[in-house]
């Protein structure tokens, strides 16, 4: 009986991992601007990469709005792209373009155009986040083998009544 137990939460724990770690290997989408910094009124090209072959991307910028159909990625393995062109704003400043697609909400991309004088760049500024989607398997992986493990190591370490 006891045997039986360690043995089924081994398995458990190793069939939770499988499926975690498959989750964890999800596209990863992102939005590109192609100058990130440009002049007033200049000509910029939104760029949404991760979609699939078909998919319509809406992009956005400064009230200006786009739908794009996405080109490539039809299961080869390779990632498909949608790019929209967009006269920047006439005023200087720092302005939001979003990249979402159609059917999945939860895909809202966005990126910084920096409208300005094209000879000045603007400060670096480091990255404040990152995606915790892979992160969030491998835990539950580890915890669930690690539960495994002392289930099975308690049973075995019981005194046996003879």
């Amino acid at each position: 009986m006891k045997r039986g137990l360690a043995v089924l939460a081994a398995a458990l724990s190793i069939l939770v991992g499988a499926s975690s770690a498959s989750a964890g290997f999800e596209e990863e989408t992102s939005i590109d601007l192609i100058p990130p910094l440009i002049g007033p009124g200049g000509i910029v090209v939104a760029e949404y990469v991760g979609c699939l072959g078909g998919q319509v991307v809406d992009f956005t910028l400064a009230g200006a709005a786009q739908s794009i159909s996405c080109v490539g990625s039809n299961g080869d393995g390779t990632r498909g792209a949608s790019r929209a062109v967009f006269t920047a704003p006439r005023t200087a400043g720092s302005y939001a373009v979003t990249g979402v697609i159609v059917s999945l909400p939860g895909s809202l991309e966005e990126a910084i155009l920096n409208v300005g004088e094209t000879g000045v760049r603007p400060p670096d500024l480091p990255e404040t986040g990152s995606a915790s989607g892979p992160v969030i398997p491998m835990a539950a992986t580890a915890v669930a083998v690690g539960l495994g493990l002392m289930g099975a190591t308690r049973l075995r370490r019981r005194p046996r009544a003879d």
